[in-house]
């Protein structure tokens, strides 16, 4: 599967899940507009790829007026996005919903919702000025499954999902397609090391859903728009 020719925008490209979609798209010969928030954090990816086909670009997803930059740039200087990777987001849990902050609350939405929502605002008019665009978010099996003591992280990832769909309807007519992707844990070094004693052998590694993004990039998928598709924890 090649991506030659390919514009990929990537959100949360500095995060472990990020960093391996990142090459993962740059090995297919992808043109890869990495986006993180800080100029700093970006600096680490030059330990990945000295691509000629990577562009970093700093940018704080709740911000609109900064996406709406973001957008500008990537229209002069590339003129398309074929594919929409937004795999940025965070999570919060270990309260039920009485117990939860509305700090924690307001900080879930805007990681995991008004970030993607903003993102893909932007994206939207370029991908129909090009006749098409494939649009994939990073979701949550806690969201499907609909976990406890995660109630505004599942909250926020089930409002992704109805998001994704609400963009696969009104995207059909332009050629643009949207699917999320649903991951149990990922194992990340970061999840590893904060939990320590549980068994990551069960969790998802981030390469199944670097070819799961692969899959839906390929012309087998062409006719896939509109889904969840989960990748549970094993056993």
């Amino acid at each position: 599967m090649t991506l030659t020719n390919k514009v990929v925008l990537l959100t949360g490209a500095t995060g472990g899940l990020g960093r391996t979609i990142l090459q993962t798209c740059l090995d297919r010969d992808a043109v890869v507009i990495a986006v993180a928030r800080s100029h700093a954090s970006l600096k680490s990816l030059e330990a990945i790829s000295s691509s000629a086909q990577l562009f970093p670009h700093a940018a704080d997803l709740s911000i609109e007026s900064e996406v709406a930059g973001l957008i500008e740039k990537i229209r002069a200087d590339h003129g398309k996005i074929d594919v929409l990777i937004h795999a940025a987001g965070g999570f919060k849990g270990g309260a039920r919903l009485q117990d939860i902050t509305i700090e924690d609350w307001h900080t879930m939405l805007n990681l995991n919702l008004t970030s993607a929502f903003i993102i893909i605002k932007h994206v939207l008019p370029l991908m129909i000025e090009n006749q098409g665009g494939n649009i994939i978010a990073i979701s949550a099996t806690a969201a499907l499954d609909l976990s406890v003591k995660k109630g505004a992280y599942v909250v926020s990832k089930s409002a992704l999902n109805t998001l994704i769909h609400i963009i696969a309807k009104e995207g059909k007519s332009h050629n643009i397609r949207a699917n999320a992707i649903a991951p149990g844990i990922i194992k990340t070094k970061a999840n590893v090391q904060s939990m320590p004693d549980a068994d990551s052998s069960t969790w998802v590694s981030p390469e199944e859903i670097a070819e799961m993004i692969l899959f839906l990039c390929s012309p087998a998928a062409k006719s896939i728009t509109g889904n969840i598709l989960s990748l549970p924890l094993r056993g």
